[in-house]
């Protein structure tokens, strides 16, 4: 099996040095990885919303069984997915059936919000935990639709019954404007790489956990039920 560097979706765990939104991808990356370090041996693992599974090497040494399920629209959808689902059905698994359950920018994309919210704590163990990351001052990027822009107090809401519940963020308000530039000249497809560079340099110097934090580009979301 293809693992790190040569598992599809490398673009996504080490984005190019002019990627517009490389910080950002570099932070969920940074998150998943101590995300699967904190898990036991030989857990069982949803990779809800998967794509192409494409942070799947960093859970590989601690799996006994990783299952990726999207839904049949997805544009990111790719001959690793092991369920195709359609929107508002099911999840086909048992009760408490995962150790845990990853998902990484998806739950903007997600129509039936609260339906599979009960459905993913439905099929998660008791203690097991789950990673959320989602779009919060992101671009409008409807794969295939973009539905939403949760709060804290809107996960708060969707997984009030969860024992655990604890946020992380990508950026400070500061980063995440300076980034939205690097968005905005890649939406006028603007070819100058050095720009995109420079900018992210800058974003990279400083530190995510300093300044305002009431405008992050993403949300980390960790829970345990």
């Amino acid at each position: 099996m293809k693992t790190g560097r040569s598992w599809p979706g490398e673009h996504r765990r080490f984005p190019a040095s002019h990627e517009a939104c490389k910080y950002t991808l570099d932070r969920i990356r940074e998150e998943v990885i101590a995300f699967a370090k904190k898990l036991p041996e030989k857990s069982i693992i949803l990779d809800f919303g998967c794509g192409e599974k494409p942070y799947y090497p960093f859970f590989e040494k601690k799996t006994k069984e990783y299952i990726g399920v999207d839904i049949e629209e997805s544009p990111e959808r790719s001959q690793g997915t092991d369920i195709v689902i359609k929107q508002g059905e099911k999840l086909p698994f048992s009760d408490e059936h995962f150790d845990a359950i990853v998902s990484t920018q998806v739950f903007e994309h997600i129509r039936d919000l609260k339906f599979y919210s009960e459905e993913l704590k439905r099929v998660l163990k008791k203690k097991g935990k789950m990673l959320i990351s989602s779009a919060f001052a992101w671009d409008f990027h409807p794969y295939p639709k973009d539905y939403w822009r949760i709060t804290e107090d809107g996960y708060r809401h969707l997984f009030k019954n969860f024992s655990h519940i604890e946020f992380f963020y990508d950026t400070n308000s500061l980063q995440t404007v300076l980034q939205s530039v690097n968005l905005l000249l890649a939406r006028k497809q603007v070819e100058r790489k050095f720009l995109y560079r420079f900018i992210n340099s800058i974003v990279r110097r400083m530190d995510h956990r300093r300044g305002d934090k009431k405008f992050p580009a993403n949300i980390f979301v960790y829970l345990e039920k």
